[in-house]
């Protein structure tokens, strides 16, 4: 069975964090970060200023965890690729941005994802997306 998590990404600290359980109450999402610190409060979030993103169940070269809006690269002749949600596909994709006029979308099916790593997301690091177009 796949494993369900989420990281968020806080637009107003420029943060991401982790998330060990979260919720919904009255349009604002609360999350724990570390369940053994028995002391720490939920943390509230406009839904606005957040970015809830899902690990995919998949995991790049070296391992790591491959989440939503993660930009991986193969270290080949192949532009770095970001991934994200599609309801068109009803799961996770891979984008490829060959120039400023398209993109190229493949399925966990199509690439090999294994043979790519981690090397930032799109968020802290739109600038490795912008040196491909």
């Amino acid at each position: 069975m796949r494993e369900i998590k989420f990281r968020i990404w806080c637009k107003q600290t420029d943060e991401m964090h982790t998330v060990e359980r979260m919720g919904f109450e009255e349009g604002e999402l609360w999350y724990v970060e570390d369940e053994d610190r028995e002391t720490q409060p939920p943390y509230f979030m406009d839904r606005n200023d957040s970015v809830l993103m899902q690990y995919t169940g998949l995991k790049d070269k070296n391992g790591r965890e491959i989440y939503e809006s993660d930009i991986l690269k193969d270290h080949g002749d192949e532009g770095p690729i970001y991934v994200e949600y599609s309801d068109e596909h009803a799961g996770f994709i891979f984008v490829d941005i060959f120039d400023s006029s398209g993109r190229e979308v493949y399925t966990p099916m199509q690439i090999s994802y294994e043979a790519f790593e981690v090397i930032g997301n799109i968020y802290r690091n739109p600038e490795l997306l912008e040196e491909n177009k």
